[in-house]
């Protein structure tokens, strides 16, 4: 075969911002020919533990790992790129695409970004849904390893619906106003509720604390709502819930974004007007 044009994405910080940041290049190297290498994750904050959620998530499998971060290795060659949302700074990736900068495509060389989210979130390539093309590959490795029963019931007994998963991240209090969940939920009650149907069960996974959360916002309260904080549940049962809900409001969130490319609800809201970021072409673009 030919070689190609190598690049990866390594991190060293949340779990959704690694995670966001290798299936974007997943994305951007399968639309543009080039040869993505993986990089495991080695490092979380959180106190995630790297390998066990590196094994849990499987999204890595078919492609080369590369492990070896010795400083003088030189095959690797770091790149800049761009912060998200400025476009009019075309990153290394996109100049290479435009033919003004070239890559050493000889098979060995390893170009790395922290991201691909310059190229990702610019000029249509979001929008596109060129994505959908890697939801069957994303799906067929994230589910080939064992994971959790969701237990979407547990602490609601009753003859419910769909069932919704609203993100709330600890921080979001400075990001999203907690109407833009309030609102959400109300949609989405008529959306997937109504005359004949079972109304729909919402569980909200947070890492804030959800009593100290409820006590500042009571509204977040409801017959229909559960909520999932970090004390009564696990990293990876709350992400597994994100994938496999029948509709997802995301929080301002990397793990939202992750969650929802892999599970590719049928119904997902996006906190649109606050977030640097674009949506797939199904999403509802909302605001914050």
């Amino acid at each position: 075969n030919t070689p190609r044009c190598r690049i990866t994405a390594r991190g060293a910080d949340g779990l959704g911002h690694q995670m966001e940041a290798k299936l974007t290049c997943m994305a951007v190297a399968a639309a543009l020919g080039f040869e993505y290498i993986h990089v495991p994750l080695h490092h979380l904050d959180h106190k995630a533990n790297a390998t066990e959620i590196e094994e849990f998530l499987n999204l890595g499998a078919p492609y080369e790992h590369y492990s070896n971060w010795r400083g003088d290795d030189p095959i690797l060659k770091k790149r800049d790129a761009p912060n998200v949302g400025r476009c009019k700074e075309p990153g290394w990736i996109r100049r290479v695409e435009l033919g003004t900068e070239t890559c050493k495509a000889d098979g060995k060389t390893l170009y790395w970004h922290d991201n691909c989210w310059d190229r990702f979130y610019c000029y249509g390539f979001a929008e596109s849904g060129f994505l959908y093309n890697l939801v069957p590959q994303f799906q067929r490795l994230y589910f080939a390893k064992p994971k959790p029963e969701p237990n979407w019931l547990e602490g609601m007994p009753g003859n419910w619906g769909a069932k919704v998963v609203m993100h709330i991240r600890g921080g979001d209090g400075a990001q999203i106003s907690t109407d833009f969940y309030i609102r959400a939920r109300e949609d989405l009650r008529k959306l997937l509720g109504g005359a004949g149907k079972s109304p729909p069960l919402f569980r909200v996974q947070t890492d804030a604390n959800a009593t100290m959360l409820l006590e500042r916002v009571p509204a977040l309260l409801g017959p229909d709502t559960i909520f999932d904080d970090k004390y009564s549940s696990t990293v990876t049962l709350a992400f597994h819930r994100m994938v496999v809900a029948d509709a997802f409001v995301m929080a301002r969130s990397g793990l939202s974004m992750t969650a929802a490319f892999i599970g590719n609800q049928s119904t997902v809201f996006m906190p649109h007007s606050c977030w640097d970021r674009q949506a797939l072409p199904h999403w509802t673009k909302r605001s914050c």
